[in-house]
């Protein structure tokens, strides 16, 4: 049995984020040994875990390596073909605390503005419902109450007859009886007379 261990400046600490990162990992090896023979993914796992370690994040705008180590991880063409840090090593280099903090505390502003921007254009088509009191709303019928697919999903007239939080509404029916509990306005769509 193999036993998976990656590196990461992430720390994983739920299953669902650690599941996530492996699924990158083995998403990469799949896309590498298609044409191998079985078996051969043992050998592709160090170059995925590397390509993995060493790709820019779109989120944070660093890779996984510099959030951890402060600076970007050589490759084997900056080895063979020389490199400032290679060719320097006399010069103290080393990352210290203060920087990869630094790093870090960009990395976590990069994400920010990342999920704003995200948020952003996710809601740029999205109207807010305008249901307010003495409106005429139907009421969506739950699944397990559905007949079919044929038949209406929608129940009601119903006039709203309070509003007992911003987003959740009393309902009355045409009669004068008022519903035992208040309903949800993604529950709720507007009817016309």
């Amino acid at each position: 049995m193999l036993r998976l261990s990656v590196p990461s400046a992430v720390k994983w600490g739920s299953r669902k984020s650690k599941r996530y990162h492996l699924g990158i990992i083995f998403s990469g090896i799949k896309k590498n040994i298609t044409e191998q023979p079985k078996g051969k993914w043992v050998d592709e796992l160090p170059k995925v875990i590397w390509s993995h370690n060493t790709t820019e994040s779109r989120a944070t705008k660093c890779t996984p390596f510099k959030l951890l180590y402060g600076e970007e991880a050589l490759t084997p063409e900056k080895f063979r073909h020389g490199s400032y840090r290679i060719e320097a090593p006399d010069e103290d280099i080393k990352p210290t605390i203060d920087t990869i903090e630094a790093i870090k505390t960009q990395a976590a502003i990069n994400l920010g503005r990342y999920q704003e921007e995200t948020r952003r254009w996710r809601n740029k088509k999205v109207r807010p419902r305008e249901i307010k009191e003495g409106d005429f709303v139907l009421h969506r019928i739950s699944k397990s109450k559905q007949q079919g697919k044929m038949h209406s999903k929608w129940e009601g007239p119903f006039l709203v007859a309070s509003m007992a939080r911003p987003e959740a509404c009393r309902l009355r029916t045409l009669e004068g009886v008022e519903e035992p509990y208040s309903w949800n306005k993604d529950m709720l769509q507007r009817y016309y007379v």
